[in-house]
């Protein structure tokens, strides 16, 4: 991001105690398998990109702390799906300036806002919309 504002105060570390806890849990439900939901699933497929992304954002999970985790994490990425996917990422952020992508503006989805709302975050949230620096979804209509 290209944004001349700092994260409000509190933010990243209740963002890393909320994700502490779903880590958790999924250390919990991971269990002695080898996937999400006991095989190979689209469960695993949706949550992979999501703990990729992670360390990238200064939230990543503790390795130690969560061993079954880092396996799974392990085990997908040898995956050519998730290699593929990854490699996909990486040539999409490498090029966000070339491929015109904004850059200063967050994009809010409904769970992103209750989260900011649920938080406390309020305020700086109101401050981000009256700066002009969200970026609101669509409807989701196919045009």
């Amino acid at each position: 991001m290209d944004r001349p504002d700092t994260m409000p105060a509190g933010l990243l570390e209740a963002a890393r105690s909320d994700l502490g806890q779903v880590y958790d849990a999924l250390e919990r439900d991971l269990g002695g398998g080898d996937f999400v939901c006991g095989a190979f699933s689209i469960a695993d497929i949706a949550l992979f990109p999501h703990l990729v992304a992670v360390k990238a954002l200064n939230v990543p999970f503790d390795k130690a702390r969560h061993e079954r985790l880092a396996g799974w994490l392990k085990r997908m990425r040898e995956m050519a799906i998730c290699r593929d996917d990854v490699t996909r990422a990486r040539a999409f952020v490498a090029d966000l300036a070339g491929a015109g992508i904004e850059l200063k503006k967050i994009f809010w989805r409904g769970d992103r806002i209750e989260w900011m709302l649920a938080r406390g975050y309020h305020q700086w949230f109101m401050g981000e919309i009256e700066a002009g620096r969200v970026i609101w979804p669509g409807l989701g209509v196919p045009t």
